[in-house]
């Protein structure tokens, strides 16, 4: 786990990535470390390949960003602010032919299923993950 008592589990096709557990956003180029300081920092489940991904960091709703031809990476606003980010039961969505499921279950679980169908799986939460199995 990467610091504290926060861990995640990360499956493509229900086949564990172990390299999308306790990693960076987009990875730790130099350009995108200048430009964005939180993307070289370890969160606890990254989901996709592509060049939109979901962020599951500590509890709560996860975040999505998508990382643009022009090298800027934008946070995808999917909910209102009154939605609670810890207790929000299941939220789904569509958003460029990529589908998403949250849920605050415990531990809290994001899927985004690509547009060729490839299936993503995050399951997170506090006292879980790699450091817990």
């Amino acid at each position: 786990m990467a610091y504290g008592d926060y861990g995640a589990f990360v499956y493509c096709d229900e086949v564990r990535r172990k390299d999308k557990e306790d990693t960076t956003l987009f990875g730790s180029s130099e350009e995108l470390e200048m430009m964005y300081s939180w993307t070289t920092c370890c969160h606890h489940g990254i989901l996709g390949d592509s060049n939109i991904r979901v962020m599951c960091h500590k509890q709560g709703l996860p975040y999505i960003y998508e990382l643009t031809e022009d090298g800027a990476i934008n946070q995808i606003k999917y909910v209102e602010d009154e939605v609670d980010p810890f207790d929000y039961d299941t939220i789904t969505f569509d958003y460029k032919g990529y589908h998403f499921v949250f849920r605050s279950t415990k531990p809290y679980e994001a899927i985004m299923i690509e547009p060729d169908g490839t299936k993503w799986r995050c399951t997170y939460d506090y006292f879980y993950g790699a450091g817990f199995e």
